[in-house]
C-alpha cells in the first residue's frame, strides 16, 4: 500500500512513482551561501498490485479495451484505450451522451427519438426513433405508403400521387384527391363544396339542399326542375322540362315546340287554336286561330263551330259559302249547299249564290226567281211577253224560248214564227212544197193548199196536182201497182213507179226491191249502223236496232242513248262506284270514275282498293318504309296496319322514337351502359357512341367476357391478377387482389420499394443494399446483402469464423475468438502479439503481449523486444539476464554506479543531489516486497 504521509512528485511510463515524506527535510549549509536538502524517497512500482488492479489500495479494476492489459496504477489509464463505448483516464464512465462507439468518436443518428441517445457500443437507438424513422439506428425512413412513429400510419387513401405522403408528417405531397384537403387530405370538403382543393360550388341547380358529391360534384338529391347532367349545369334538351327533364313539352307549344325548361310553359306562345301559359286549352267555341282572337265564320253551317286550330267549319258551310271556313262564296253560276247546285236559264248565268235567285232576270223563255219556269203555252220570248204566231199549225203553240211555231206553220207560211207567206213556187207546210211540177202553164199553185192555179201536168189529178195515181199505182193512168216496199204510204211515181217517199225503211233502189247493204239501215239507207252496236256492228236494215245488243255505255233499240248519269256499262245496269270521286260520277262506257277516285282507291271505276303498299289519292302514296311485317297500310290513309317496325312511331310510321327509346313502339330505353350521351339506334337499340367501360355488344348489354375490361372489352386483365376471377370488367381491377409482389387496383404496380410479397405486406429484409431493397415478389434482395448477412432474403447471419459481404470473408487467423459478422472486427480481442480492430497489426516496438498490453522490460537493448512473448530481440542491457531480460545477474557482478539528481539550488534556490545508495532488488518472479515498499537512503 502506499504511505499515507508521502506526497507522489514523480511517474512515468516505467511504471515506477516516487513518493518523497511530507516532514521537513534536513539542510546542511555550505559554503559560498550553498545548502543542501538531504531526505528520504521512497520508490513504488507496478510490482505492488496484484493482477489487473491500480490505485493507491490496489483497490480497483482495469478496464482496458485489451482486456488481458495491466492499467496504469496511479491513474488506471489504458494503452490500448478504452473498451468500446466508455471514455475517462480510468475508462470507467459511459460515452457522453449522443455518442457511441471506440473512442466515444461516432455520433448517434440524429433521428433517434426522445433525447436522441443511443446504445453506448453499437448505437443503437435507446428510445425508438424519431416519427418517419425506423431500424434500430433510425438510419432507414418509412417505407412508401406509411409515415408517422414507428411508421405505423398509412398515408391517406386520399393522397393524389398513389397514397404518397410525407413520411414524417404524412402530407400528401401530390397533394389531395377530388373531394378532400387538409395537410394529409383526411377532410371531406365541407357541404356545398367539391372537388380539387374543394374551391369548387355545388351547382345551385342542385334538388334538394343543394348538396353535391364533395368528389365529383353530382348533385345527390338530384335535380331542380329544369336540369340534368351529374352536375345539375345543363337545362333540359329542347322539348323537355321539368323533375328529371321527363316531362315534355306540349305539342301546342308555338314556334318549335319549346317551353321553358323549368315549369314547361311555352316560350314562343301558343300553336293556332290553344291558350294560356302551357298551351293546354284549346280555344272557346266560336273562337280559333293564334291566341284565340280569330271568330268562326259566320257562314258555318250548324251552330256556327268552327275548328278551334284553323277556323274551317265542323258542320259545313252554309247555302252560298265554300272553302273551309267559308269565307268564299259559290262560284259564278253555283248555289246553295256547298255550292253543288248550278244556276239554270239566268241570263248571263249569274244567280245569287245562296238560293240561286237569277241576278239579271231569265234567259228567253223562262220565268220566275230561279227562272225554272217555261213560258206558259202561247206565249214566249223574254219575260214570255210575247205571243205565238196565229199562223202556228195545230195547238198554235210555239217554242217559249224563240216563238217558233212547235208543230209548224200552216200551210202556206213559213219563217220561225210563221208570219211569212210562201214565196210564189211554193206551199204548203212550211212552204217546202214547190208548186207541182205536174201544175200546168207556169206551175204556179195556190200556197196554201198547193191548187195548181193553171191546172195538172198528165199523170196527176185533183186541183193542185198533188195526187199521183192512187196509192200502190203509178204509172200511165195509174195502172201499175207501186212496190209494197214504198215508204209512206206505199205511194210511188205514179209516172214511173219510183216510190215518191222513198223506200221503206231498209230498202233502196228507185222501186225499193233492193235491202240495205250491211251496216246500214233505214230510209233510203242513208243510215249507218250505230258505231255503239256490239259485236260485228251490224243491225237491222230497217231500223238500226243492234242485233247483238249495245256496246257498254249505251242503250235503246239502236243503241244512240248514252246511260244516264250515275250508271255505265252494258245495258247501263251498272252503278258508278261509291270509290269515285267529286260528285260520284263515272264514265258512262266503262265506269271509269271522271273526277278521278276517292283516296284508297284506283283503276277506271275506281272499285280496286290500292295494291299492298300504295295508298291515298291515285294510291299515288307508297306505305310507310316503317310499317311493320309485310309493310302493308290503310288504303286510304296510310295509316300501318300491323303497326311500325322498330324504331317508328305514328299512325304512319314516320316519326322516328325520341332519344333514348327504340324498338317496337319506342317502349324500350336505350341501355343504361350506352357510352358518351347515352344515346342508341332508334330501332334497333344499338348504342350510338359506344358502350360505357366493361360492356360490349351492339346494345351494351353483355358485360366483358372474363379476363377482359374496359372500353368494347379491348383491355386484357393484367396478368398479375390473382385467383380465378381475373378482373372487374370496368376499370380492370382484379376481384381477389393481385398476385404476390404487385399492387393497385389492376394490378399493374409493382410493390413500393421497401416491400414485397402478398398484398406487398411484406417488408424487405432491413439486410438489404441498395435502393431498390428487394424483390417486389420473392423479397429476394436485388443489389445483396450487406455486410454480415446472407441468403436470398439476407436474413441469415454469417457463421462464426466469417464475416463482410455474403460472409465470403474469413476472421482473421489473429482473432482470439471470432470476429464481428459485419466489419470483422475481433471480438474476444486479438492473440498475443497482435493489435487492432482486425487483429492485422503486431505490437507497436516496446510492447507485446496480450492486445500488446505488456511494455517491453526496461532492460532490452533499445528497448524492443518480440511482439508475441515479450523476449529481448537484441540482449539485456547491464546487469540482466533471462529472455526478458528482467533477472538480475548475480551481486558480486552488480555496478554501483547507479545515481539520481533530484535537484540542486543555487543561490536562494535549491539544490538536491540524490545518490541512489542503494537499489530496489526484486526476484524474478516479482514478489512482492515485505512491507510493501523498499526504503532508499539518500545522503551526500
Amino acid at each position: 500500500m502506499f504511505p499515507d504521509n508521502h506526497e507522489m512528485i514523480l511517474t512515468g511510463t516505467s511504471n515506477y512513482t516516487a513518493f518523497v515524506p511530507k516532514e521537513p527535510a534536513k539542510s546542511v549549509f555550505l559554503r559560498n551561501n550553498k545548502f543542501i536538502f538531504i531526505c528520504e524517497i521512497e520508490i513504488f512500482g507496478d510490482i505492488l498490485c496484484n493482477g489487473r488492479k491500480y490505485g493507491r489500495e490496489c483497490e480497483k479494476d482495469c478496464f482496458c479495451f485489451n482486456q488481458s492489459e495491466k492499467c496504469k496504477v496511479s491513474t488506471g489509464g489504458c494503452v490500448s484505450g478504452c473498451p468500446v463505448g466508455y471514455s475517462g483516464e480510468d475508462c470507467k464512465s459511459d460515452c457522453p451522451a449522443g455518442t457511441f462507439g471506440k473512442k466515444c468518436s461516432r455520433k448517434c443518428n440524429e433521428h433517434c427519438g426522445q433525447d436522441g441517445s443511443c446504445e453506448r457500443i453499437n448505437g443503437t437507438c435507446l428510445h425508438n426513433c424519431q416519427a418517419g424513422y425506423l431500424g434500430d439506428f433510425c438510419n432507414l425512413t418509412c417505407p412508401s405508403g406509411q409515415y408517422g412513429q414507428q411508421c405505423q400510419h398509412t398515408c391517406s387513401p386520399n393522397c393524389k400521387a398513389s397514397n404518397q405522403c410525407d413520411f414524417v408528417s404524412g402530407s400528401c405531397l401530390g397533394g389531395c384527391i377530388h373531394g378532400y384537403k387538409g395537410h394529409n387530405c383526411s377532410e371531406k370538403c365541407p357541404s356545398g363544396q367539391y372537388g380539387h382543393l374543394c374551391l369548387n360550388i355545388c351547382s345551385l341547380n342542385c334538388g334538394g339542399n343543394e348538396k353535391c358529391d364533395h368528389v365529383n360534384g353530382s348533385c345527390l338529391e338530384g335535380c331542380k326542375e329544369g336540369f340534368t347532367g351529374h352536375h345539375c349545369n345543363e337545362v333540359c334538351p329542347s322539348g323537355h322540362y321539368g323533375q328529371q327533364c321527363k316531362s315534355r313539352c306540349s305539342q301546342n307549344c308555338g314556334g318549335n315546340e319549346k317551353c321553358s325548361h323549368v315549369n314547361g310553359s311555352c316560350l314562343e306562345g301558343c300553336k293556332d287554336g290553344y291558350l294560356w301559359e302551357y298551351c293546354l286549352d284549346m280555344c272557346p267555341s266560336g273562337q280559333y286561330g293564334q291566341q284565340c282572337k280569330s271568330r268562326c265564320s259566320q257562314n258555318c253551317g250548324g251552330n256556327e263551330t268552327c275548328s278551334h286550330i284553323n277556323g274551317s267549319c265542323l258542320e259545313g258551310c252554309k247555302a252560298g259559302y265554300q272553302g273551309h271556313n267559308c269565307s268564299d262564296t259559290c262560284p259564278s253560276g253555283m248555289y246553295g249547299q256547298q255550292c253543288k247546285i248550278r244556276c239554270f236559264n239566268c241570263r248571263d248565268e249569274s244567280c245569287n249564290h245562296t238560293n240561286g235567285a237569277c241576278l239579271e232576270g231569265c234567259k228567253d223563255g223562262f220565268k220566275g226567281q230561279q227562272c225554272f219556269d217555261k213560258c206558259p203555252s202561247g206565249q214566249y220570248g223574254q219575260q214570255c211577253q210575247h205571243f205565238c204566231s196565229p199562223n202556228c199549225q195545230g195547238t198554235k203553240t210555239c217554242n217559249h224560248i224563240n216563238g217558233s211555231c212547235q208543230d209548224g206553220c200552216k200551210d202556206g207560211y213559213k219563217g220561225h214564227n210563221c208570219s211569212e207567206s210562201c214565196q210564189s213556187g211554193w206551199y204548203g207546210q212550211g212552204c217546202q212544197h214547190i208548186c207541182s211540177q205536174n201544175c200546168g202553164g207556169n206551175k204556179t199553185c195556190n200556197h196554201i193548199n198547193g191548187t195548181c192555179l193553171e191546172g195538172c201536168k198528165n199523170g196527176y189529178i185533183e186541183h193542185d196536182c198533188s195526187e199521183m195515181c192512187p196509192s200502190g199505182r203509178y204509172g200511165p193512168q195509174c195502172q201499175q201497182r207501186c212496190s209494197p216496199n214504198c215508204g209512206g204510204n206505199e205511194e210511188c211515181n205514179h209516172v214511173n213507179g219510183s216510190c215518191l217517199e222513198g223506200c221503206k225503211d231498209g230498202y233502196q233502189g228507185e222501186s225499193c226491191v233492193e235491202k240495205c247493204p250491211s251496216g246500214q239501215f233505214g230510209q233510203q239507207c242513208q243510215h249507218s249502223c250505230s258505231p255503239n252496236c256490239q259485236g260485228t256492228k251490224t243491225c237491222n236494215h230497217i231500223n238500226g236496232s243492234c242485233q247483238d245488243g249495245c256496246k257498254d255505255g249505251y242503250k235503246g233499240h239502236n243503241c244512240s242513248e248514252s246511260c244516264q248519269t250515275g250508271r255505265y256499262g252494258q245495258g247501263c245496269q251498272h252503278i258508278c262506284s261509291q270509290n269515285c270521286g267529286g260528285n260520284k260520277t263515272c264514265n258512262h262506257i266503262n265506269g271509269s270514275c271522271l273526277d278521278g277516285c276517292k283516296d284508297g282507291y284506283k283503276g277506271h271505276n275506281c272499285s280496286e282498293t290500292c295494291p299492298s303498299g300504295q295508298y291515298g289519292q291515285n294510291c299515288a302514296h307508297s306505305c310507310s318504309v316503317n310499317c311493320w311485317g309485310t309493310r302493308s297500310c290503310n288504303h286510304i290513309n296510310g295509316s300501318c296496319m300491323e303497326g311500325c317496325q322498330d324504331g317508328y312511331k305514328g299512325h304512319n310510321c314516320t316519326e322516328t322514337c325520341p332519344s333514348g327509346q327504340y324498338g317496337q313502339q319506342c317502349q324500350f330505353n336505350c341501355s343504361v351502359n350506352c357510352g358518351g350521351s347515352g344515346r342508341c339506334n332508334h330501332v334497333s337499340g344499338s348504342c350510338l357512341d359506344g358502350c360505357q367501360d366493361g360492356y360490349k355488344r351492339y346494345k351494351c348489354t353483355e358485360k366483358c367476357p372474363s379476363g377482359q375490361y374496359g372500353q368494347s372489352c379491348q383491355r386484357v386483365c393484367s396478368e398479375n391478377c390473382a385467383g380465378k376471377k381475373p378482373c372487374n370488367h370496368i376499370n380492370g381491377s382484379c376481384l381477389e387482389g393481385c398476385q404476390d409482389g404487385f399492387m393497385g387496383h389492376n394490378c399493374t404496380e409493382k410493390c413500393s420499394s421497401g416491400y414485397y410479397g402478398p398484398r406487398c405486406q411484406e417488408r424487405c429484409s432491413p439486410n438489404c443494399l441498395g435502393k431498390e431493397k428487394c424483390h417486389h415478389i420473392n423479397g429476394s434482395c436485388l443489389e445483396g446483402c450487406q455486410d454480415g448477412f446472407k441468403g436470398h432474403n439476407c436474413t441469415e447471419t454469417c457463421v462464426s469464423g466469417y464475416f463482410g459481404s455474403e460472409c465470403n470473408e474469413i476472421c482473421n487467423a489473429q482473432c482470439n475468438i471470432t470476429c464481428h459478422p459485419v466489419s470483422g472486427y475481433c471480438l474476444g480481442g486479438c492473440i498475443d502479439g497482435y493489435m487492432g480492430d482486425l487483429c492485422n497489426e503486431t505490437c507497436q516496438s516496446g510492447t507485446f503481449g496480450p492486445n500488446c498490453s505488456e511494455i517491453c522490460h526496461t532492460n532490452c537493448k533499445r528497448g524492443v523486444c518480440h511482439h508475441v512473448n515479450g523476449s529481448c530481440l537484441e540482449g539485456c542491457a547491464g546487469d540482466y539476464t533471462g529472455h526478458t531480460c528482467s533477472e538480475a545477474l548475480p551481486v558480486a557482478s552488480m555496478s554501483v554506479d547507479s545515481t539520481m539528481a533530484i535537484g540542486v539550488g543555487m543561490g536562494v534556490g535549491v539544490l538536491i543531489t540524490v545518490s541512489l545508495v542503494g537499489v530496489l532488488v526484486a526476484s524474478a518472479m516479482k514478489q512482492a516486497v515485505p512491507a510493501g515498499m523498499n526504503k532508499l537512503m539518500v545522503n551526500q
